[in-house]
């Protein structure tokens, strides 16, 4: 009987829990459906591998368009960056602060798409200037760029303004183109104020512009075709 007692004992023991063993932990939830290395848990899209593009990599989502610029990041030149939309190269994903390349951004430039022609007039501006001084003669083929011509009747397709011609008579047409450069008498000099009202001959070779086939070319009178008016 005695040793019925002390097996029971015996076997009461190996069956009680030590006090100093640690608890049991349940099994950890440690799944990753996706494989991308993030936890089930954690994982904000536990069925989709994240990237890994070095964007927003913890959250456990794919980022097909980081910028989120309409661009995807397989095709987009500057997945960080996103695109101003601007209408100029916009289906490379980057923004472009000076679409024409002239040195000036586009918050500041008057013409962005148009670029500056550094003459050093109004450069500042972004805008090219053709015509610098504004008087019609093209930059290009202007002689006097930065002073406008002076529309006098006198070489105005130079581009420089010019002084006022000559008029020795101060009958307003200057001596250039003045039959009578000595007489303020616009019409016909050759034979005098007093006979203005003679009809007009503007080379002076005797004939009458009315009859004179080149009336701004004077007849050279050399016994040949002498009756038309015209140098031969």
């Amino acid at each position: 009987m005695s040793r019925l007692i002390l097996l029971l004992v015996l076997v009461a023991c190996a069956a009680r829990k030590p006090l100093d063993a640690p608890p049991v932990s349940p099994p950890a939830a440690d799944g990753d459906v996706d494989g991308d290395g993030i936890a089930d848990a954690a994982d904000s899209c536990a069925n989709e591998p994240e990237d890994k593009d070095a964007f927003q990599d913890d959250d456990g989502c794919p980022d097909a368009d980081n910028d989120d610029d309409g661009t995807a990041d397989a095709v987009d030149k500057c997945p960080t960056e996103p695109e101003d939309k601007d209408g100029f190269q916009d289906d490379d994903g980057c923004p472009e602060l000076d679409n024409d390349g002239d040195g000036i951004r586009d918050a500041a430039d008057k013409c962005p798409n148009e670029a500056e022609d550094k003459d050093r007039f109004q450069d500042d501006d972004g805008c090219p200037d053709p015509d610098n001084d504004g008087d019609g003669v093209g930059d290009a083929t202007d002689k006097c760029p930065a002073q406008p011509e002076v529309r006098n009747g006198f070489m105005d397709d130079d581009g420089c303004p010019d002084a006022t011609p000559k008029d020795s008579d101060r009958d307003g047409r200057p001596d250039f183109d003045d039959p009578c450069p000595n007489e303020a008498n616009t019409t016909n000099c050759l034979y005098g104020p007093a006979k203005a009202k003679q009809p007009v001959d503007r080379d002076r070779d005797g004939f009458p512009d009315g009859s004179d086939k080149c009336p701004d070319e004077p007849e050279t009178k050399n016994g040949l075709k002498d009756g038309d008016g015209c140098p031969d």
